[in-house]
């Protein structure tokens, strides 16, 4: 049975698809699986969209070709990502910084 999952983004676009957002650390890693929902709330009203695919590791490691599918236009370079995520975490004392990749559809 798939679970729903609340998330929020700062900047809620997206496009027809897959898509992919980027979260600091491995909470969503832990606590979501292939096949539960997202319940993303924004201008456009609620949008349940299915988590597709989970990926854990550094932001350095995330695949160039992976961004191209991100779901803010800003993010899909490493360098807006790296900014983005500073903004919304705080930068790391390393500037090293684990993430979870989460893929999910918008019909």
């Amino acid at each position: 049975m798939s679970r729903q999952h609340p998330i929020d983004f700062v900047n809620p676009t997206f496009h027809e698809g897959l898509n992919i957002t980027v979260r600091h650390g491995d909470k969503w890693a832990r606590t979501a699986s292939i096949g539960d929902v997202l319940q993303i709330e924004g201008h456009a009203g609620r949008i349940t969209a299915p988590i597709t695919g989970l990926l854990r590791c550094l932001l350095d490691e995330i695949p160039e070709g992976l961004l191209a599918l991100e779901h803010d236009a800003e993010a899909r370079s490493r360098d807006g990502l790296r900014r983005i995520l500073d903004e919304i975490y705080g930068p790391t004392e390393d500037g090293r910084r684990d993430v979870t990749v989460i893929f999910f559809s918008i019909a």
